[in-house]
């Protein structure tokens, strides 16, 4: 495990993202730890190595803050939600045209296929996945759903 790995644990509070780059991050070792999981456990050999435990076990603690945090978004945006579960959680994040999915699965209008209108949908798309890294990363920051109705979404516009 790597020292800002440590540094982003405690004990009580479980994973902690310092920033939306780290969350970022984490979102896309969400979808690729899936394969890699399976890969690790049933390698030739016997079993883990430490350093590859102790990366599960990371990716492990991520993931569970990233469904903690998303749960919280659904409360507040559930449009962003739907994207970014979408776009990240179904993997589409490593698809050349996996945007383009992750609009239509979250039901956002997507064209005809026009190219000034793709590029037009992708430069929208562009915003509102950096609208929902924001709104994600202030659902992770926030310890309980109460303290969401209480502030009512403030600090996201």
């Amino acid at each position: 495990m790597t020292e800002s790995a440590a540094e982003s644990m405690s004990h009580w509070s479980g994973w902690q993202f310092h920033s939306i780059e780290a969350l970022v991050r984490g979102l896309e070792e969400y979808a690729a730890f899936r394969g890699e999981a399976k890969v690790a456990r049933f390698a030739p050999g016997g079993g883990e190595s430490d350093e590859l435990a102790g990366r599960h076990d990371c990716i492990l603690r991520q993931n569970k803050a990233i469904d903690r945090a998303m749960l919280r978004m659904h409360h507040l945006t559930p449009h962003l939600h739907r994207l970014i579960d979408a776009y990240y959680r179904a993997g589409l994040c490593y698809e050349a045209t996996g945007w383009e999915r992750a609009m239509r699965r979250s039901g956002f209008p997507t064209g005809d296929g026009i190219q000034h209108r793709r590029e037009a949908l992708k430069a929208t798309f562009d915003v509102l996945i950096d609208d929902a890294h924001v709104t994600l990363f202030y659902a992770h920051r926030v310890r309980r759903r109460r303290e969401l109705d209480t502030n009512g979404g403030s600090g996201l516009h």
